[in-house]
């Protein structure tokens, strides 16, 4: 059965039960029921473990199961609600058999409690996680609101006293008692929580308009530094985002305040191509401004660093400007034609202020985009790259498209869809070889009545599917093919068929799938099976070890996935199957406390020993305190100890261990930063730093100079308005000249640098690098613009599946050889190398087979410094790495087998000196990607090539998208038609506060997503009636580590802590999205409850919604609707989220995509790598403590 939850509402002594519950079997804890056959992994609980009717193992697995007391001391609820109160009380099991979650006896490990409590107007006062904390103490939080039902401060939550009982019961002096406790956190007689910082001010103020408007003038954080302008009692306050509203002006951007705009238009021709027309500018007061100072900000500074948006009658934004230093401005502009379509982005490289904009500059640096009399687009032309074109079919679904690459030989790929909008093939198309328009190819679509395929397996030839959409003929190769409800396929290997051992409830999902091998004709198999509750329980996944000539079904990996209660992966198996060699096992196991938070991680390997890779210890709010790597005595020892310290605002300030030591210095560094860039970088061994590097920003938070003591600096960093590096020097002091490098680009794309290459690079159409000066090599890409051939200087060859993923890499340049890629398992000249882990790598001995663990310690941007291994139960150091500030490694000692794997965690392409991001390669001697970003669309405020929003000390990229909808084969009734309309979401919940809450926030907002319907009906003329039902199809899963997030993803990290501002001025310090399409949603860590609801209004937003402020309290995207956003999306919502979808939305492109450090971040903030840099807007900035890798 799967996990319910229940509520309980007191309101004035009346329990109403709003959702009831049932199960059977019950015993007390987080204790594991284990009914799985062939069950391996090791399973640790502090008091039970049961094996159920359908528990197995086999001979030759690797099983573990014991009772560790320690692990968990489980404490009874012994709730005390305070039933002179109004309460929320919501009951979540967490083992099976709970059927009286409200019972006396039960304990925090088996049920999970949280309380809400309400004044007598409704309003929520107080959020109590229930013995929430790794101590079973209650956590807290406070809510208060002024004389206006405001609420002007946010506290951050606290813990109760150690003496007081936690019960749930209602706190009367919380607010008190949350100053006392950030006063004196590690106070052992009272508060007794080591590794909570101090903070003078815990809590976030805001100051509003004195005017019905209620809009917001200043918005602070927890810390001295961070209050109100004036804040009695606080050390150098002031330093806060503020706010100012005006309208446009006349005046010229050089005078004080003038808030000039240009106007441009949009004519469209008979067939809807557009021009860009230039229409002067705005007449005053045309426009609303909102103009933002982050907490750089001083008086001195005028114009310098504050950014303004401009929007129109209609609520659009038509123009963005930041100012640099000199009150440069860098102005955005975006276009819509008179139906309101984005037709062009005007980017700042572009000049678009002084007008006058020609032909081939807006070829070079604009964006453009043409819809058919649908407002599908159907063509676009991104900065660098040539025009790309899209065909639709009936059912506005994409059915073929182009770019400049394919163009040349006449080619289309092509997609096709089931009934339900699923896709079921994909391929390459070339109409007989002769070139075709778009146009006449868009006619040709239309005239085809068949706008999908049924399966059909008398058809061989189509991969058993039937051959009636678009196109039916002139198919030169199918690149995927997806299965869906059922195995019955007939040329399934029987080597994979295990239909009969799993569920048959498979209506809908994914089962079968097959993978062309780019350039040649192989075929790589992968099929799921599933358990009742639709859970992924076993898969197979046929490999390419030795490539081509090696292809052989009995090359693969079966993967076995046991979770628990609430749906939380807690050991997965993993047999690597290799047709002439030995069977490869690894077992990995997750175990989680009572509030879902991961505390230990183990692994084997074979018969190697069952190792703890990492165990976590948290402080009292649920920042990681401590992390411990490496034990094989059940955690008695480990090889390393990481301590994490953190600031006021929940910056990770200093992670410690005995052979790696970092320090980041924010607002006490030497050149203060109080917006969240890195003012210093210290680090070395022990306790001894011994190395640094001081950061300097211009007025756009781009890096300027990362000045190190050793001499190992990048300084005299210049950019020009489309953030293209226009200069860097770069000093060692092993070398006695300073490297003076200068670009010269044509448009974003760069052709030589000076004192590095003088001959210039080349491009292909689709704007990849075909020519890579620096390493004299000549570069072919597939279709997917990956790097596949290297030819020149060196010599390299890549292979890749039709979904991108990296198969094979065979070098002539070194002692590599061939690498075989085989999902983190890799190969050298067919051998296994190592193993991925969590934490490092596992080595294999080439003598006798065994493995042993290999650790990596990590800075803030998740990049290797030091690797250790173990040696006679010690660590040792292996490998040292240090980087200059744009990722040049510049110091790499290595004993023995060196780890690629530095930068990022990515892959060093050792002959090329570049780094794999699995899109792109990077190359750090010049700080640019080669490729253009294929998101470049959605981020159309800066260069396409560049790398980390121009600050690479904070950023690396983490972006995504993808939804689709689909509509089902209408059912005809008479005079009635019944159609489901359903949107499909897919992508992934990372917890970037390593309590490992990813897998249950993912299934629960699963649950409540596919929970959300809708309904409308529609009356014809002629008198039927159509009654469309609305349905979302949410497929979002747990990204365990940084890797598990791939670019195609929408992202819900889950953060320590959000600050922001709605648009409407109202303050929600519990998510934010970068506006509607966002692509990462960041949701404040908090009880289960409430992050699902915060999880649940962000993803609106990435579905398509703005916020709104109508006081509507069933609303989920009313922020005026109480703190709790509504149960689920309203009808009209749920029909906006099908309309929004249905079509590409190129509008997204002024959205702001959210970069993540990734791994050991202090900070994040709310710009993409691939976003405007420029814009300085830290309205959403993002508080983020250590994560740690899941």
């Amino acid at each position: 059965m799967k996990p319910g939850t229940l509520s309980l509402t007191k309101v004035f002594g009346i329990l109403m039960v709003n959702l009831l519950f049932f199960a059977a079997n019950t015993y007390a804890q987080r204790d594991t029921t284990l009914n799985q056959p062939n069950q391996s992994g090791t399973f640790v609980a502090p008091h039970a473990i049961r094996l159920a009717p359908g528990f197995s193992t086999a001979a030759g697995q690797s099983f573990r199961a014991y009772i560790d007391p320690n692990i968990n001391q489980c404490q009874p609820l012994n709730l005390q609600l305070s039933n002179n109160q109004n309460y929320i009380v919501t009951y979540t099991p967490l083992v099976a058999g709970v059927t009286n979650p409200a019972a006396t006896n039960n304990s925090a490990c088996n049920v999970m409690v949280d309380v809400q409590y309400f004044d007598g107007l409704g309003r929520p006062l107080q959020n109590i996680e229930v013995k929430g904390s790794p101590t079973f103490r209650d956590i807290v939080q406070p809510i208060a609101y002024d004389a206006y039902n405001r609420e002007t401060t946010k506290y951050l939550s606290y813990t109760v006293n150690s003496s007081t009982s936690s019960n749930g019961s209602f706190q009367t002096n919380a607010i008190a008692d949350q100053g006392s406790f950030y006063a004196n956190p590690t106070n052992p007689t009272t508060w007794n929580a080591p590794g909570v910082p101090k903070i003078n001010f815990p809590y976030m103020e805001t100051g509003f308009e004195p005017s019905p408007l209620n809009r917001v003038l200043e918005q602070g954080s927890p810390g001295d530094n961070w209050q109100l302008t004036g804040k009695p009692g606080a050390t150098n306050p002031g330093h806060t985002v503020k706010y100012e509203y005006a309208t446009n002006d006349a005046s010229s951007l050089t005078s004080g305040s003038g808030r000039w705009a240009k106007m441009y238009g949009v004519a469209l021709d008979a067939n809807g191509k557009p021009t860009l027309v230039d229409q002067g500018s705005y007449g005053a007061n045309q426009l609303y401004v909102t103009i933002t100072k982050d907490q750089n900000w001083v008086n001195a500074d005028g114009k310098d660093g504050i950014v303004e948006e401009y929007k129109d009658k209609q609520g659009r934004i038509v123009l963005n400007r930041a100012y640099n230093n000199g009150g440069v401005a860098h102005s955005t502009y975006f276009v819509f034609d008179d139906i309101g379509n984005l037709s062009y982005v005007l980017p700042p490289a572009i000049e678009p202020d002084n007008g006058g904009i020609t032909l081939s500059a807006l070829s070079k640096l604009g964006y453009q985009y043409q819809y058919d009399g649908r407002n599908r687009v159907v063509e676009k032309k991104i900065p660098g790259k040539g025009r790309e074109y899209t065909v639709f079919n009936k059912l506005d679904q994409a059915v073929a498209y182009q770019d400049s690459v394919l163009r040349l030989t006449n080619q289309w790929s092509f997609t096709k869809y089931d009934a339900f909008g699923k896709v079921v093939l994909t391929g390459v198309w070339n109409n007989g070889g002769t070139a075709i328009s778009r146009i006449n190819l868009q006619s040709q679509v239309d005239a085809i009545s068949q706008n999908w395929e049924s399966r059909d397996n008398n058809n061989a030839s189509n991969y058993y599917y039937s051959s009636v959409s678009f196109p039916t003929n002139n198919i030169q190769k199918v690149l995927t093919v997806n299965y869906y409800d059922d195995y019955i396929v007939p040329n399934l290997p029987s080597i994979y068929d295990k239909h009969l051992s799993y569920s048959a409830m498979t209506k809908g999902l994914l089962t079968i799938a097959l993978s062309n091998v780019l350039g040649t004709s192989d075929m790589l198999w992968s099929v799921h099976y599933y358990d009742d509750n639709g859970r992924l329980t076993k898969t197979f996944a046929q490999h390419y070890l030795g490539g081509s000539s090696n292809l052989n079904v009995a090359n693969y990996d079966e993967t076995s996935n046991t979770y628990n209660f609430t749906d939380v992966l807690i050991a997965s198996t993993r047999n690597h199957h290799v047709s002439t060699g030995a069977l490869t096992t690894i077992v990995d196991s997750l175990v989680y406390d009572h509030r879902g938070r991961q505390i230990q991680a183990w692994n084997r390997i074979n018969n190697g020993p069952n190792t703890l890779t990492s165990k976590q210890d948290y402080n009292e709010v649920g920042q990681v305190r401590i992390k411990h790597l490496n034990a094989t005595n059940s955690g008695a020892s480990f090889l390393q100890d990481i301590g994490y310290s953190y600031n006021e605002r929940g910056w990770l300030t200093k992670d410690s261990s005995s052979l790696f030591v970092m320090q980041l210095k924010y607002n006490d560094g030497t050149n203060p930063q109080f917006n969240g860039n890195i003012a210093n970088q210290y680090w070395g061994t022990g306790n001894l730093l011994s190395k640094n590097y001081a950061y300097n920003y211009d007025k756009l938070n781009r890096l300027t100079a990362g000045i190190s003591n050793e001499n190992f600096t990048e300084q005299n960093i210049t950019y020009d308005k489309g953030g293209n590096l226009l200069t860097l020097s770069r000093t060692d002091p092993r070398i006695p000249a300073t490297v003076n490098l200068v670009y010269h680009y044509d448009g974003n794309q760069l052709k030589t640098v000076d004192n590095l290459v003088n001959n210039p690079y080349e491009y292909d159409g689709n704007g990849n690098a075909t020519y890579d000066s620096r390493n004299d090599v000549h570069v072919s890409y597939n279709f997917l613009n990956l790097p596949q051939n290297f030819t020149g200087s060196k010599t390299l060859a890549y292979t890749y599946d039709a979904d991108g993923n990296k198969l094979r890499r065979v070098s002539s340049n070194s002692s590599v050889g061939a690498t075989d890629y085989v999902n983190g398992i890799q190969y050298k000249n067919g051998a296994i190398e190592y193993i991925r882990t969590t934490d490092g790598l596992a080595r294999r001995n080439q003598s006798n087979g065994d493995y042993s663990y290999e650790y990596s310690l990590s800075d803030h941007l998740s990049n290797s410094r030091v690797s250790f291994d173990n040696n006679n139960g010690t660590a040792r150091m292996i490998q040292q790495d240090d980087y200059y500030p744009y990722g040049l490694n510049y110091n790499r000692y290595a004993f023995g087998n060196k780890t690629p794997y530095l930068y990022n965690k990515k892959e060093l392409q050792e002959e090329l000196g570049q780094y794999d991001y699995g899109s792109r390669f990077y190359d750090p001697v010049i700080g640019r990607f080669l490729v253009i970003d294929k998101y470049a669309e959605k981020f159309q405020g800066v260069s396409t090539y560049q790398y980390a929003a121009l600050d690479p000390i904070k950023n690396i990229d983490v972006n995504g998208d993808s939804v689709k909808t689909a509509e089902s084969t209408p059912i005809v009734k008479g005079k009635h038609i019944y159609i489901t309309r359903t949107t499909t979401i897919t992508g992934k919940v990372y917890d970037a506060t390593g309590q490992g809450k990813a897998d249950a926030l993912a299934g629960a907002l699963n649950d409540k997503l596919n929970n959300s319907t809708g309904s409308e009906t529609v009356k014809n003329k002629n008198g039927t009636v159509t009654h469309y039902t609305y349905k979302i199809d949410s497929k979002f899963t747990a990204a365990h580590s940084v890797e598990d997030v791939k670019r195609g993803d929408n992202v819900v990290a889950v953060v320590s802590k959000v600050t922001g501002k709605s648009a409407n001025g109202v303050t929600d310090a519990a998510g934010v999205t970068n506006k509607a399409y966002g692509l990462v949603a960041f949701v404040q860590d908090s009880p289960m409850a409430a992050l699902l609801d915060y999880a649940y209004h962000e993803v609106g937003h990435e579905l398509g919604f703005i916020d709104h402020f109508d006081g509507d309290k069933t609303d989920p995207m009313d922020y005026n609707g109480g703190t709790n956003h509504g149960n689920n999306f309203t009808n009209w919502e749920m029909i906006g989220i099908y309309d929004n979808n249905k079509n590409p939305k190129i509008d997204r492109g002024y959205n702001r995509a959210i970069i993540t450090n990734r791994q050991n971040e202090g900070v994040t903030n709310d710009v993409s790598t691939n976003e405007r840099p420029y814009t300085g807007d830290r309205r959403h900035g993002m508080l983020i403590i250590k994560p740690i890798k899941n």
